[in-house]
């Protein structure tokens, strides 16, 4: 579950494989969107535009459009599910994963590179 920074959207991940974008006042669902090839563990919205990040079983980060659903870019470094994540306020985003390992990936550039 995350709230966008502007407080109009919430978005949560599912078990069906796919993100729902929620109008926060109304409750009422504005997408969903179909994305991944394993259940969406985490979700988190960028600090800027109308774009979210979501992390997978199938090991996945991806970062999407919520307006359009379009994906952006997808971040694969990690060997396990993507459990967790955090977004700095300048838009690099942790992703935390079963394989034990956080990655570091700089999304202020448009591919999204891998810190480390």
């Amino acid at each position: 579950l995350s709230y966008h920074p502007d407080g109009v959207w919430l978005s949560t991940g599912s078990y069906d494989k796919s993100i729902c974008i929620w109008h926060a006042e109304t409750g009422l669902l504005r997408s969903r969107i179909p994305a991944f090839g394993g259940a969406v563990l985490c979700v988190a919205f960028l600090p800027f535009g109308p774009f979210l990040c979501a992390g997978s079983v199938d090991r996945s980060t991806r970062v999407f459009h919520i307006l359009t659903g379009e994906q952006l870019f997808s971040l694969s470094a990690h060997s396990l599910a993507v459990r967790s994540m955090a977004i700095s306020a300048d838009g690099v985003i942790a992703t935390a994963s079963d394989d034990k390992e956080i990655r570091l990936w700089d999304c202020r550039m448009p591919w999204g590179d891998d810190m480390g």
